[in-house]
C-alpha cells in the first residue's frame, strides 16, 4: 500500500514538471515583436547576427533525433529554394540536443550536405527561453516548432513545419508574409529647373 502511494506522488510530482503549462502572458504569441537570435555556435552557413527588416525569416526549433524534425528538412529546403529570391531566410536552430554539440556536429558531418540554411546550436537554451517554445524549465517542449517573422520584424505564424491538417499552414504564412513589401525610402521631391 505504500509502495503506490510513494508511486502516486512521484508520478504526480514528475506529471507537473513536464506538463507544467506556461504563464500565458509571457508565451510568444503572433504579432509580437520577434525575440532576438541568441545561439552558441553557427555550424553551418553564414551566421546570422539578427533579423533584418524587410526579409522574411522562418526559425525553427528542432533536434537530430527528432523524427519529425528530420522529416521536415526537405520541405524547408524546398521552401528556401523557391522563396530565397523573394527574401526568405530559414534558420535551424538546434535545440534539445540530449548529447551535446557533439551530436549535432557528427550529424551535420553525415547529413549537413543535404540541409540548405544556416543551422545554430541553442546548447544552454537560451534562444529557445526567449522564443518561449516552452522547452525550457521541464516543461513539455514542441519540436519542431517553427516561427514566421513577417517583414516587419513580427511574429506572423507560430507551428509545426509539416502540418497540413489546418487551412493555415507554413507555406501559406511564408506567402502571406512575402506579400508584405519592404518599406522603401520616400522619393525625394525634384528640384525644379
Amino acid at each position: 500500500m505504500q509502495v503506490w502511494s510513494l508511486g502516486g506522488l512521484l508520478l504526480g510530482v514528475f506529471v507537473s514538471m513536464v506538463v507544467a503549462i506556461p504563464n500565458q502572458e509571457t508565451v510568444t504569441k503572433v504579432g509580437d515583436t520577434a525575440p532576438p537570435l541568441s545561439v552558441d555556435k553557427w555550424l553551418q552557413g553564414e551566421p546570422i547576427e539578427k533579423l533584418d527588416k524587410g526579409k522574411v525569416y522562418v526559425v525553427e526549433f528542432w533536434g537530430t533525433w527528432c523524427t519529425p524534425c528530420l522529416q521536415s528538412i526537405p520541405h524547408l529546403n524546398a521552401l528556401q529554394k523557391q522563396h530565397a529570391k523573394d527574401g526568405l531566410v530559414i534558420i535551424g536552430v538546434a535545440s534539445h540536443e540530449f548529447n551535446g554539440l557533439d551530436a549535432l556536429t557528427n550529424f551535420l558531418r553525415k547529413h549537413g550536405k543535404k540541409i540548405k540554411y544556416p543551422i545554430a546550436f541553442d546548447g544552454d537554451g537560451s534562444m529557445e527561453k526567449t522564443w518561449q517554445t516552452g522547452g525550457v524549465e521541464g516543461r513539455l517542449f514542441n519540436m519542431p516548432e517553427a516561427f514566421v517573422v513577417g517583414r516587419d520584424g513580427k511574429i506572423a505564424w507560430i507551428g509545426h513545419p509539416m502540418h497540413d491538417e489546418s487551412e493555415d499552414t507554413l507555406d501559406r504564412a511564408i506567402e502571406r508574409a512575402i506579400k508584405v513589401l519592404p518599406a522603401s525610402s520616400p522619393k525625394k521631391p525634384r528640384a525644379k529647373p
